[in-house]
């Protein structure tokens, strides 16, 4: 992250609101402030979570990342996981109507992408609301591959903007559009380095990306339409089939799901031992879960 100088506040400030007012949708103005703000302050990444009021939650509805650089894991599990009020930066922003900063993720408490961002480099986190008369349109993010100090400046600049985006998004009605672009997350699932797969509620597999193979043993063709359990240890199949349904019905988890470990089952029968994260999100009406699974450090290490 670069701190900006006054001048290049003002002028960052002046073009954004050059967008909000000459942008026809929602959508296309907050790509733009992004790439704005992230190229102008050497962002590596950046995304932008619209309240989901009906749900009441927090949906990211786009992501950027600088030129030459490529966050696959974290894009994929930012775009499928919602964020509750106070959950994770996004929440804290959104719960305090400020600016959170985090100078160290690997330090961070309240932060359930934590497994991912280690996974694709991240360490600098800085997320700030837009919100009108304490109406919380969405919440911007942002991310750098360095640890930095949180500088009061670029805090009071955040929450001034967060302010100036809040009323033009009010006038969007953003919140009344919810983009869901499956086209967007398959993308990025295509990009991970992790085997990645979507199941419903009975645990039939909707989509699994092709990194599947090399660690399951399965082609992706083979896995759609049949059921989870197929790569899972008979051991473990009852008890997943139980939690499935016991979280439709209550809501409630009994176990991280931001960091598992637990085997897997290969294709020629053999144990593949796993580090596991799961995301809950909708498609269609319908919720769906995506789990990221890869092959866990301690069974890489040369015995």
């Amino acid at each position: 992250m670069r701190p900006l100088t006054p001048v290049e506040r003002w002028e960052l400030s002046y073009q954004i609101t050059g967008v909000l007012a000459e942008s026809s949708d929602s959508q296309s103005a907050i790509a733009e402030i992004l790439a704005l703000v992230g190229n102008a302050m050497q962002f590596d990444s950046g995304s932008f979570w619209v309240v989901h009021e009906l749900r009441t939650v927090l949906r990211c509805v786009s992501f950027w990342a600088r030129s030459g650089l490529e966050f696959p894991n974290f894009e994929l599990v930012t775009r499928v996981r919602d964020l509750t009020h106070g959950q994770g930066i996004p929440g804290m922003a959104w719960e305090s109507l400020a600016p959170v900063c985090v100078p160290d993720l690997s330090k961070a408490v309240n932060f359930p992408r934590a497994m991912v961002a280690e996974i694709d480099g991240l360490r600098f986190a800085i997320a700030f609301p837009a919100f009108r008369l304490r109406r919380v349109s969405g919440v911007f993010e942002f991310f750098s591959k360095e640890v930095h100090e949180c500088d009061e400046e670029t805090i009071r600049f955040f929450a001034a903007l967060g302010v100036q985006i809040g009323v033009f998004l009010e006038h969007f009605r953003i919140n009344d559009a919810v983009i869901e672009d499956e086209a967007e997350v398959r993308l990025a699932a295509e990009r991970s380095t992790d085997a990645v797969i979507t199941i419903d509620e009975q645990s039939r597999v909707i989509y699994a990306n092709s990194a599947v193979k090399a660690l399951f043993g399965w082609s992706p063709e083979e896995l759609i339409g049949d059921s989870l359990i197929k790569i899972m240890p008979e051991y473990l199949r009852h008890r997943h089939e139980g939690g499935v349904r016991r979280y439709t019905s209550t809501g409630k988890r009994h176990l991280d799901w931001s960091e598992i470990h637990l085997p897997g089952l290969h294709k020629n029968g053999h144990e593949v031992p796993l580090t596991l994260a799961f995301g809950e999100f909708w498609r269609a009406g319908n919720r769906v879960f995506t789990g990221f699974a890869r092959l866990r450090k301690e069974a890489e290490k040369p015995a």
